[in-house]
C-alpha cells in the first residue's frame, strides 16, 4: 500500500493539474449540452471518478515488482507471438488473432 515515502514521491501538482484540466473539460461539456435530453456531462463525471480511482490503485502498486517479473513477461509474450505464427487466423489481411475455444485475442497488440 501507500506509505509516507510513496506519498512524498507522487507529483501532486501534476495530478492536480490533470484533475483541473478534466474539470474544465467537464464544465465545457456541460455548457455545450445542458439543454440536451441526454446528459453527457454526468457520464463524463462518472468516468472521471473511475479514472481517478484507477490512478490511485496504480499508484499503490509497487513498480519494482514489475521490474522483477518483466523478463518473464517478455519471454511469455515472445512464446505467444511464436504460437501466433502457427495458430493465428487472418483477419483484415493480417495474421494477428489467436482463437482458443470461444475465446480470442490479438496478442500482437501486447
Amino acid at each position: 500500500m501507500l506509505d509516507r515515502i510513496h506519498l512524498r514521491e507522487i507529483d501532486w501538482i501534476l495530478i492536480g493539474l490533470a484533475v483541473a484540466n478534466s474539470l474544465i473539460g467537464l464544465v465545457l461539456i456541460y455548457s455545450a449540452s445542458h439543454l440536451s435530453p441526454v446528459n453527457p456531462a454526468l457520464k463524463q463525471a462518472v468516468w472521471l471518478l473511475v479514472g481517478l480511482a484507477v490512478l490511485f490503485l496504480v499508484l499503490a502498486f509497487d513498480y519494482k515488482l514489475l521490474m522483477t517479473i518483466s523478463p518473464y513477461a517478455l519471454g511469455l509474450l515472445m512464446v505467444v507471438l511464436i504460437l501466433l505464427l502457427v495458430l493465428g487466423r487472418a483477419r483484415g489481411g493480417a495474421k494477428s488473432w489467436i482463437g482458443i475455444a470461444f475465446l480470442g485475442g490479438q496478442p500482437s497488440e501486447l
